[in-house]
């Protein structure tokens, strides 16, 4: 049902289903309920209640839940429009080039001499064999 447009007859707009994407989007992630609270900025309990059923979850809500994890678009955890972030990206025939490294070869530089200053405003020099 997650993967399809969760809209029907009983429900047009879909939104009591928002929770179940939510729901669906934390197990995809592998994370727990706490750290996907703390992830977009909302206390556990009132995350706790928007999974329960208890509240709606508010627009500010679903945005912040779109900014932490930009996979899930606002389509689909307000409506349930594909793409879901599930599913494997397609590039629809375009190709990546690959990636073209441009390095720099810097000269190799040779130390050459070594100077040591003492406390006792001494120093010695040594000079390095080529």
């Amino acid at each position: 049902m997650l993967f399809e447009e969760d809209k029907n007859i009983d429900n047009p707009t879909g939104r009591d289903q928002i929770k179940d994407r939510i729901i669906a989007l934390i197990d995809f992630l592998k994370v727990d309920r706490g750290t996907f609270a703390n992830n977009i900025n909302v206390k556990p309990a009132t995350l706790s209640h928007i999974l329960t059923g208890r509240n709606e979850p508010s627009l500010t809500i679903v945005s912040q839940i779109h900014e932490a994890y930009p996979q899930a678009s606002l389509d689909w955890l307000v409506y349930g429009i594909r793409p879901t972030p599930f599913e494997a990206q397609t590039n629809d025939g375009c190709v990546n080039p690959k990636p073209t490294v441009v390095t720099e070869r810097i000269k190799a530089k040779k130390i050459t001499e070594i100077r040591v200053f003492y406390d006792d405003n001494t120093f010695d020099v040594f000079v390095l064999k080529p």
